[in-house]
């Protein structure tokens, strides 16, 4: 559900894409967002250096050979005779059995497995071309490196395994066909992320207001996810309401430490996923006037003390955004490849007067807490204490929603401006939460054009399209709506020849009536409440097969 709500003209809907739940039902923002749980099964193999002899006598065997092919050339093709690859990157006892499947090799990747090759077993070396989906197996053109090959007797075999310097593979195995769901059209469907690849990374948002309820704890939803996606934003757990510790804050108050606790339980298991399977993350927000908790603006973290001061408060922000990126950095490095610093900080109804961008003021009804306390200078202090504490290569973003309007889109062109000009930002997220008529395209790639011209990156955050209902008419609308859509990316990002930076598009949310909630009336996404794919989902896959 949103926070608020900004005042629109009367042909336009109000609209706030952020869903900011707090209680297990879910709240309908203009963004609304779906979960589910998962049980992952996720294989680390490393490579490791074994030798192995085992004899019986009498034994008749060949001398190890070693080949090596100056140009090696391994690529993913359909099962082969020759060489098969197991969830554990082993095949079978004997070349004429099958091998199990494995769910990925990523493009570049070193794999090492123990294969049969023409004369007997050999440890083979070689990069992956791909990553492909399950159905698929490993098979030998060209191997990078027979280290040992071994022939066999009637009576005894001898097999050595020469050290390799392989690195260690992450794959992902999920039988889906095990699943209480029929989960064929979703995974045997060609993969989204594959289809759009020369142009941005595809998202979905994993939906969850909880850890009992969060998307990871549901095996189809990752699944279909990591299919498809190589990308994810987190739609509620890793705003500061889940992430702040009340008691153990006030605890560091009481001991004269001004640093607010922090506890991450509620996406520890989320970016842990992400890290053992290789799939991205958006960090999703570390600033906000909604679902941060007013006690962590008063004296000594207590929701009846007084707002603190502004030198206060600014080590706080600080503190705060030190510890967030900090842990998931070091702890799941290359995850989080992007944050939304700061987010919906620009009300051109009731902004703040004299402010360049019309800074936020008001939260609903109430007043923003970051505004009481710091003012405008809110929005700078967390790009800059971003900055600081940002890994190499981690970019920072300013979200929002309603950028294509003409009233509000000159005050976040105006920030985004500012922030550039201090060497603070490098992208814009367009939240996008559109109707079905509304905007039109044209006023959409207006939009996209001018925050082109700011040479920033710019990213489709959280796009939701509702359909009116769940009626076939409405639909095959929705269908058209984001075939329109999907059209104009391709032709306005750079690599389609336009002038705009696009990196990566979000579906803020995997499925319809989100398989943990029991009253979900989500209709924006792609995937029905059985994981079934919509007509919405064949149409964007048809425009990515023939325009991109």
């Amino acid at each position: 559900g949103c926070a608020d709500k900004e005042a629109h003209s009367p042909q336009e809907p109000s609209v706030t894409s952020d869903e900011a739940t707090q209680a297990p039902e879910v709240t309908t923002e203009a963004t609304t967002t779906t979960e589910e749980t998962t049980t992952e099964e996720v294989t680390t193999t490393e490579a490791t250096t074994t030798t192995e002899a085992t004899t019986t006598v009498p034994v008749t065997t060949t001398e190890a050979t070693t080949t090596t092919d100056p140009e090696p050339e391994w690529v993913i093709t359909p099962a082969s005779e020759k060489l098969y690859a197991t969830a554990d990157l082993n095949v079978r006892a004997t070349p004429e059995q099958s091998g199990e499947r494995i769910s990925h090799v990523d493009k570049g990747d070193l794999v090492e497995v123990t294969g049969w090759v023409d004369n007997g077993w050999a440890r083979i070396k070689f990069r992956g071309e791909e990553r492909f989906v399950n159905g698929k197996y490993l098979s030998k053109e060209k191997p990078v490196e027979v280290t040992t090959t071994v022939a066999t007797t009637t009576e005894a075999t001898t097999t050595t395994e020469a050290k390799s310097e392989a690195e260690p593979v992450k794959t992902y195995y999920y039988d889906y066909t095990k699943s209480k769901y029929d989960l064929s059209a979703a995974m045997t469907a060609p993969s989204m992320k594959e289809l759009c690849k020369d142009y941005f990374k595809f998202g979905f948002g994993l939906t969850g207001n909880g850890t009992s309820n969060a998307a990871v704890n549901s095996e189809e939803y990752m699944a279909i996810v990591w299919h498809h996606a190589n990308s994810v934003t987190l739609t509620n757990l890793m705003k500061p309401s889940y992430l702040l510790n009340q008691q153990k804050s006030i605890s560091n108050a009481r001991s004269g430490k001004q640093d607010p606790a922090l506890d991450f339980s509620s996406v520890d298991k989320t970016l842990k996923w992400c890290y053992e399977n290789g799939i991205q993350m958006r960090g999703h927000t570390l600033v906000w006037h909604t679902q941060t908790p007013d006690w962590f603006f008063r004296e000594g973290y207590q929701k009846d003390g007084k707002y603190v001061d502004y030198d206060t408060m600014a080590k706080r922000l600080d503190s705060y955004i030190k510890q967030v990126m900090t842990y998931c950095q070091e702890k799941y490095p290359g995850v989080i490849y992007c944050w939304d610093v700061v987010n919906e900080a620009v009300d051109p109804e009731s902004g703040a007067k004299g402010s360049i961008f019309a800074c936020r003021t008001k939260n609903g009804g109430n007043d923003n807490p970051w505004y009481v306390t710091l003012g405008e200078d809110y929005v700078e202090l967390a790009f800059t204490s971003a900055r600081k504490y940002a890994a190499e290569g981690v970019k920072l973003f300013y979200n929002d929603y309603n950028t294509h309007m003409s009233s509000k889109r000159t005050y976040v062109y105006k920030l985004c401006e500012y922030l550039k000009s201090k060497g603070l930002i490098d992208g814009l997220g367009m939240q996008d939460t559109w109707g079905i008529s509304w905007p039109s395209i044209s006023n959409i790639e207006e939009a996209i054009n001018q925050y082109a011209r700011l040479g920033i990156e710019i990213h489709i955050s959280e796009m939701s399209i509702s359909a009116d209902s769940l009626s076939d008419y409405d639909l095959q609308v929705q269908s058209k709506r984001y075939e329109d859509i999907f059209k104009m990316l391709r032709k306005l990002d750079t690599d389609g020849g336009g002038k705009a930076n696009i990196t990566s598009v979000t579906i803020f949310g995997l499925m319809d009536g989100f398989v943990f909630y029991s009253n979900d009336k989500t209709t924006y996404t792609l995937f029905d409440t059985n994981f079934q794919p919509k007509p919405c989902f064949y149409k964007i896959q048809e425009v990515m097969r023939l325009y991109y």
